[in-house]
């Protein structure tokens, strides 16, 4: 999340238009990592303060109950990551679209 909201910041973008759109994306960014961060707490139940390793097995146990949404999420940063151009509004889109199916999977 933190790469796309720097990616997506770094832009140089013309008139008042690209630049709201720019914004709203950085927006919509924060709120999909929030849902995502929602749906994760969801899954873990009461918090244990006591343990704070139990943060990382939440994680891989909700990721791992989500492995194919998990997966299509991270292939598809990674291909477009690994594609020529570097960061574009069409491609920080989608790499937020795919983030946001991880939410609701």
């Amino acid at each position: 999340f933190d790469r796309l909201r720097e990616a997506a910041a770094a832009r140089s973008v013309g008139d008042l238009y690209e630049r709201m759109a720019v914004r709203r994306l950085i927006e919509d960014i924060l709120a999909e990592q929030a849902a995502l961060a929602a749906a994760v707490i969801a899954h873990a139940g009461s918090p244990d303060l006591d343990d704070p390793g139990r943060d990382v097995a939440t994680v891989a146990a909700w990721s791992a109950d989500r492995a194919k949404a998990v997966k299509s999420a991270r292939d598809t940063l990674e291909e477009i990551e690994a594609s020529p151009g570097g960061w574009s509004f069409a491609k920080l889109t989608i790499a937020n679209a795919a983030l946001r199916g991880l939410s609701g999977a």
